[in-house]
């Protein structure tokens, strides 16, 4: 890179006109260089890793677990799988800003997410805690079961009070409440696992989740 090309050379200079502490201080800064390229490549190459393993698992569900289509009123027994880690960019994983509550959710990577541990990756954030932010998947089909697992965690430090909850939507229908936390947990990632009852999924249904003080 012509920056760093640059950099070099005029570190080079001023060790050389400046005397042996600024020497230290140049070769403390080429050290630097050097891990920084590491772990940018080191990243780089993860990021590669992810997205590839991403296709590979996304021609996996669509050759294996497709949509049930023409079949979905009738075949209660077949399945539905669909993965989501917010890496698809302004798609969101075909979720929806809601447009009947207060403020919109925020993608971004402003904070380290589960998937990748770090700012690489994206996740859902809540940008004004004191009100009421709804997101909502698109339709899936009626099945005989549906697991729905999701990490969630606290921005600050400690716990955060509020309420957030995730329904079954039908419709134009808030639907069924099938989980809600009042003590959101802070500092690790926490997994829930959602099993709705059977009855709730005869019809198709959506997943929305609200985030309310």
């Amino acid at each position: 890179m012509r920056y760093i090309h640059f950099l070099s050379l005029l570190c080079g200079l001023s060790c050389m006109g400046l005397g042996l502490a600024n020497e230290q201080q140049c070769l403390a800064m080429h050290t630097f260089q050097t891990t920084y390229n590491d772990v940018r490549n080191k990243a780089e190459e993860l990021a590669a890793l992810v997205q590839t393993l991403k296709v590979q698992l996304d021609n996996t569900i669509e050759s294996n677990c497709g949509d049930l289509g023409a079949n979905a009123a009738s075949n209660m027994y077949s399945y539905n799988l669909t993965h989501c880690d917010f890496e698809d960019g302004v798609h969101m994983c075909n979720f929806t800003q809601n447009t009947d509550d207060q403020y919109n959710w925020l993608l971004d990577n402003a904070l380290p997410d589960h998937t990748l541990g770090s700012k690489l990756g994206h996740s859902l954030r809540s940008q004004h805690p004191s009100y009421v932010m709804r997101v909502t998947s698109r339709p899936f089909n009626p099945a005989h079961a549906y697991c729905i697992r999701f990490f969630y965690k606290a921005e600050s430090n400690q716990n955060t009070a509020g309420k957030f909850s995730v329904y079954l939507q039908e419709g134009n229908q808030r639907g069924y409440p099938v989980f809600t936390v009042t003590n959101i947990p802070a500092h690790d990632w926490t997994l829930a696992e959602i099993t709705p009852d059977p009855e709730y999924l005869r019809r198709p249904f959506q997943v929305s989740t609200i985030k309310s003080s």
